[in-house]
């Protein structure tokens, strides 16, 4: 169960308990008992349970999408180093704007406004429950290709007040031992909201500011990591599925992306095979970004170092040539 505890640390022990009851206590009910789960299927018949799948054969292997935009991102970093604008360069992508004051930025946006559980049921509106009466339309909607949710952070606050607002309570813990539920109602509505969304042909862009945690080793020695911003329980969502979760900040003066951290002082995530690679087959760490200023955006930059065209900041100069191999030894002058 330490799996459960690292996804609900910000949960009381006692929630995970009864809701592991609960999961176990169904599975009992639901699954067949030991003497037909041992039958085999007979080798001479293709009569297979109608409730099973086709599992295909071996050459029925998964291929990951080309396409940068198909994944799921997670983008976080300092305050007003340039997360938003970099999320509105990706093509036909709408931003859900939760972050106060933000209204200087010339992006097709909706600015919302968070209000507590104890303003929903005093009459405020549910933003929550907006944005999932919407989310269809925009599925729908052939000028949109992707949601930015800016901030994450804020969007999962909304989830957490809008459900228990529907219980009649500001906190979960204000519902005793029922608030168990609240709390696994919270985890499988976020949970299946973007699940939903990354199924459907929308990209997911997730944007946060950067936090320092405290992380144990395996040896239980602590240190510090720079992370994602949001609570426990959204930061473990982010890491189950996400495909990729960069750093953007500066180093050495320049602005850059962090992709892989060698020291693991910095929380990234990459997660597909053969992708932000140099062109001599090295792996990147921290991609050069472009300045505000500059002709090439910075979702231009991400496509390109994604097919493994662009160089990381600290290979030298001299360093970034391809190698195509040994030089031909010279044979015998030809009569």
């Amino acid at each position: 169960m330490s799996d459960m505890s690292e996804y609900y640390s910000d949960i009381p022990p006692w929630v995970i308990e009864e809701g592991t009851k609960r999961v176990l206590n169904q599975l009992k009910k639901t699954m067949p008992p030991p003497s037909k789960r041992a039958q085999k299927v007979k080798p001479e018949s293709n009569n297979y349970d109608n409730e099973g799948f086709d599992y295909g054969g071996p050459e029925d292997i998964n291929v990951p999408p080309t396409d940068f935009k198909d994944f799921m991102l997670c983008l976080y970093g300092q305050k007003g180093i340039g997360k938003t604008t970099l999320a509105s360069q990706f093509p036909k992508h709408y931003t859900l704007m939760l972050e106060p004051l933000r209204k200087n930025l010339s992006i097709r946006m909706k600015n919302l406004v968070k209000h507590n559980a104890k303003e929903i049921m005093e009459g405020a509106k549910d933003t929550w429950k907006q944005v999932l009466h919407t989310t269809q339309r925009m599925i729908d909607d052939e000028t949109i290709d992707g949601i930015n949710f800016d901030s994450v952070d804020i969007f999962y606050e909304c989830c957490c007040h809008s459900i228990n607002a529907s219980h009649g309570v500001s906190r979960p813990s204000e519902a005793g031992k029922g608030g168990s539920d609240i709390w696994l109602e919270i985890r499988d509505e976020w949970s299946a909201y973007f699940d939903t969304l990354a199924a459907s042909r929308l990209g997911v862009v997730l944007l946060s500011h950067a936090k320092t945690r405290e992380v144990e080793e395996i040896d239980g020695a602590k240190m510090d990591i720079s992370a994602p911003s949001c609570s426990p329980a959204c930061l473990q969502y982010i890491k189950q599925a996400c495909d990729f979760v960069f750093h953007y900040g500066r180093k050495n003066g320049e602005r850059v992306m962090c992709v892989r951290d060698a020291t693991q002082m910095t929380w990234v995530a990459c997660g597909v095979e053969k992708t932000f690679m140099q062109p001599n087959g090295k792996s990147i760490s921290y991609l050069p970004m472009p300045e505000l200023t500059d002709k090439v955006s910075g979702f231009q930059r991400l496509v390109e170092a994604f097919d493994n065209k662009c160089w990381d900041l600290e290979t030298p100069v001299e360093d970034r040539s391809i190698t195509k191999g040994p030089p031909l030894k010279k044979g015998p002058p030809k009569k």
